[in-house]
């Protein structure tokens, strides 16, 4: 009878949801005809797994079937993978805990009964599933214990199977050289073994690490790789994974906000009902940062709100952080200070306990942006310095050189594998056709034995030809690869320079903030414990002169400060060029106005000869930088009474805009240096003012950025003059 209910519940699920084909007729005829019992369970649970990956709930009821007639058989192998069926479907449920639990019970069955290659898919999972929980350490202690067995065992299927979790694990956490390792190891071993259902999700994994190192052609084309055989392959479904990606391709790598909606909402109506929630509550984190993104900050808050509303048994730590920390991003982006900082501190604890270094790069981002807006230098400098610790160790370029050799190491492990097949196809070939020479000769005349030598000469001599063609080819190929790993040494050498030039840029930073930041502020400290110390003692005019001192040290780091903020949002790309008619004329005298004490104290003239309503097309927050950084600039070196003059002259549709000086002039050999951050060319001013040239670095960056260039004449004695052109309104 059980027997029978059995079968009757196999051979409805099957038909009912019209997804076997040949392969799972062929088990059901095993099923109803085979008079092994073994064969029948094995038959079954291979329909099991065919189930978990098309309908959840008729899964479970077969897990339960084949477990109990495991059980009444005795039949130990069907035990084992029922423990393992059934932690699947609870992880796919959603029910992490539950699912590593019937795991560990899997691992201790198997043990028990020395089911190696059980053990060792059930070790596999449970890191898998701690991947899934966020939990780092825990997923690597279990995927490196089942890759270790698994390479003692001897099975490269079960190998390839660990190597791809291990890949994925590497891919969460930022190795994305490791995990291209580990993802073309399974690769080679599944395409050898023609396991589609598992390239499927390998190529799908390809898809997404090409993704995050920002390559879009690759990443695409293993996308549809993925979508293509997705659809051949019964055994598998996650069409609705590979469009969520598309649009997470389409969003952070080619910036087509419409096309990357319309790839994760489509994930999302496709999305079948019986699926962990959790992949609904990424769709709604994805399209919530394609809304920020966007400038949309309040819709990116709806998604984000209904990411927090998907019921969910057990939430990942790794998607919560990233919840937090992006909700922190959209609130930043509203002005909504005090409710950024909760979300970004809230995602940043979780996002340390998990070691997930990208939430935390971007959590220490926001608090910079936000403590920048509130003007809270010395904190928003901190966070600023703590997003910089977490910036990837290897640069773009070095990524690329090393995925290269990757990929040149796997097409050449490839072809060889074929050499060696062909070579052994030679030999066997060889041997079959000695041997029949052989009997031929043993059984025929001499004559007939003189015409076979002589067609066995020319025979000999024509596949020796073709072995010398052979040959010829494979030398080709081999020079043609030599030429390859010469291109890929020069691409390294040349990013080797890059990279020397990107860290003198680095160290000449941090010499600035390390030194000139801090030696005005060893003056003004020492000067206030002077007047702590002796205030009674001295005179009014010395207190006066001292309290001079401090004012112009803290003028002198203040605008220190600001250009260093300015720099360094300017290095990371967050300073836009936003083009609008502006009154030329009101944006200098702002600019004159911010720097009137100073002129004011030197007794300069600077006379504006520029005429109101004078209009340029120009973004007012980048001019307005760049006035004060040239006005200053000319303060410093021009002596006490000298002049300062500012004007403009029309050169077709531009206005060309000088700043010109009665000051101490530049030599010649000197003017390159002014714009390079890496050359130490820093005078002091006519009144001993100190600088860092940080200023001019800043005035040639945003002249660039607004489409025009930078430029300079001097003569020493007699003054400097900085010009640069804008369009006229």
């Amino acid at each position: 009878m059980k027997r029978s209910y059995i079968l009757i519940q196999v051979l409805l699920i099957v038909f009912c949801n019209n997804a076997i084909a040949n392969k799972h007729d062929s088990l059901i005829n095993v099923l109803t005809s085979s008079e092994i019992k073994k064969d029948r369970i094995d038959a079954y649970l291979e329909l099991t797994k065919f189930m978990l990956a098309k309908e959840l709930d008729s899964a479970n009821k077969m897990i339960d079937s084949v477990l109990r007639w495991s059980q009444r058989e005795n039949y130990k192998n069907g035990i084992a993978t029922g423990y393992n069926f059934h932690g699947e479907y609870l992880w796919r449920k959603g029910s992490i805990d539950s699912a590593i639990g019937y795991f560990h019970k899997t691992v201790k069955y198997s043990i028990q009964n020395e089911l190696t290659s059980k053990r060792i898919l059930a070790l596999a999972n449970i890191g898998s599933a701690y991947n899934d929980f966020g939990e780092h350490d825990s997923a690597y202690k279990y995927l490196n214990q089942s890759m270790e067995l698994a390479i003692q065992s001897s099975d490269l299927k079960l190998v390839a199977n660990a190597s791809d979790q291990l890949g994925k694990l590497y891919r969460k956490y930022g190795n994305y050289e490791k995990a291209l390792e580990c993802f073309f190891e399974s690769r080679k071993i599944y395409e050898e073994s023609h396991d589609s259902v598992k390239l499927v999700n390998l190529f799908n994994s390809f898809g997404s690490i090409y993704q995050d190192i920002g390559d879009f052609e690759k990443s695409l084309e293993f996308f549809k790789m993925s979508m293509e055989l997705d659809l051949i392959v019964d055994e598998v479904n996650i069409i609705y994974h590979i469009l969520n990606n598309l649009g997470v391709l389409y969003w952070q790598v080619a910036l087509e906000y419409d096309s990357a909606r319309h790839y994760i909402l489509s994930s999302l109506e496709i999305l079948p009902k019986t699926i962990d929630p959790t992949n609904k509550q990424i769709a709604y984190i994805n399209l919530g940062g394609i809304e920020t993104d966007d400038d949309k900050h309040e819709k990116a808050l709806d998604y984000y709100r209904k990411a927090q509303s998907v019921e969910i048994l057990y939430p990942s730590l790794y998607i919560q952080s990233a919840l937090f920390i992006n909700m922190g991003i959209a609130f930043n982006g509203l002005g909504q200070y005090d409710s950024a900082k909760y979300y970004s501190f809230r995602g940043l604890k979780i996002a340390k306990e998990t070691n997930t270094k990208m939430w935390i790069k971007n959590a220490y981002n926001t608090l910079y942006m936000v403590d920048s807006a509130e003007n809270r230098l010395d904190s928003a400098m901190y966070y600023l310095s703590k997003y910089h610790a977490y910036q990837d160790s290897l640069s773009r370029e070095e990524l690329d050189g090393k995925i290269s050799e990757l990929e040149i190491r796997y097409e050449t492990e490839k072809k060889e594998i074929e050499n060696q097949e062909l070579k052994k196809e030679n030999t066997l070939n060889e041997k079959l056709i000695k041997n029949q020479n052989l009997v031929i000769i043993i059984g025929v005349f001499a004559f007939i034995f003189f015409i076979l030598y002589l067609i066995s000469v020319l025979s000999s001599r024509k596949t020796q030809k073709k072995k010398n063609i052979e040959l010829a080819d494979f030398n080709k190929k081999i020079l043609s690869q030599q030429q390859q790993l010469e291109k890929a040494n020069k691409k390294l050498e040349f990013q080797k320079k890059q990279l020397s030039e990107l860290i003198i840029t680095k160290d000449k930073f941090f010499s600035i903030v390390a030194h000139d930041l801090r030696s005005p502020f060893n003056v003004i400290l020492g000067f206030l414990d002077l007047l702590e110390q002796e205030f009674d003692l001295m005179s009014d005019s010395e207190k006066i002169k001292i309290i001079q001192t401090l004012q112009k040290s803290s003028q002198n780091t203040y605008q220190l400060l600001i250009n260093l903020l300015d720099w360094a949002r300017s290095q990371r790309g967050m300073i836009k060029n936003d083009p609008k008619k502006i009154n030329l004329s009101e944006i200098l005298e702002n600019a004159i106005k911010t720097l009137h004490e100073s002129s004011k104290k030197k007794e300069q003239n600077i006379h504006n000869e520029i005429l109101k309503n004078t209009f340029v097309i120009a973004d007012k927050e980048l001019l307005n930088t760049i006035f004060r950084n040239l006005l200053n600039n000319s303060i410093k070196f021009t002596p006490k009474k000298g002049d300062i003059y500012i004007n403009v002259n029309e050169k077709g549709k531009f206005l060309e805009i000088c700043i010109k000086d009665t000051g101490i002039g530049i030599p010649e050999d000197k003017i390159p240096m002014l714009f390079n951050i890496d050359c130490d060319y820093n005078l002091p001013g006519t009144d001993r003012e100190s600088g860092t040239g940080l200023g001019l670095i800043i005035v040639r960056e945003f002249v660039e950025l607004m489409g025009s260039s930078i430029n300079v004449e001097s003569e020493l004695g007699k003054g400097s003059k900085f010009c640069f052109m804008l369009p006229m309104a």
